[in-house]
């Protein structure tokens, strides 16, 4: 799907070229398909993708690691406390709920003061492939 995307200049433009591939092989296989389909790429590209671009410039993921609190020190930098100890970063990406951002950033008020208080909401995933 990125590179038909890509190729293609938009999301709804692939989408058109996707269907009309798949509805030229049915055509071709006398209509008959698969009642099942899947998404490729699938939806873990885009972490993955990342990932390697984050590493490949130099960043440093850290997973399956659980923090504490974030705080910026004398210098301006960031200061990420987690089991495994605190790390100095330039920058820091939070991709959380509201309250766990705000619980994270509790040594800032100022800035969890502008943290909307919206509370997340469930999220289904639903594939409809056609």
């Amino acid at each position: 799907m990125y590179r038909t995307v890509q190729r293609e200049g938009s999301l709804s433009a692939a989408v058109r070229s996707i269907k009309a591939s798949a509805a030229a092989r049915s055509q071709g296989q006398g209509g008959a398909g698969s009642a099942v389909a899947a998404l490729d790429p699938v939806m873990d590209l885009l972490p993955r993708t990342l990932a390697t671009q984050i590493s490949e410039l130099g960043g440093r993921l850290s997973t399956a690691t659980q923090v504490h609190g974030v705080r910026r020190n004398e210098s301006g930098h960031w200061v990420v406390t987690s089991g495994v100890g605190d790390l100095v970063a330039d920058q820091v990406v939070l991709s959380t709920p509201a309250p766990i951002t705000r619980a994270l950033l509790a040594a800032m008020p100022e800035v969890v003061a502008s943290i909307p208080n919206v509370e997340p909401s469930p999220v289904a995933l639903v594939t409809l492939v056609v």
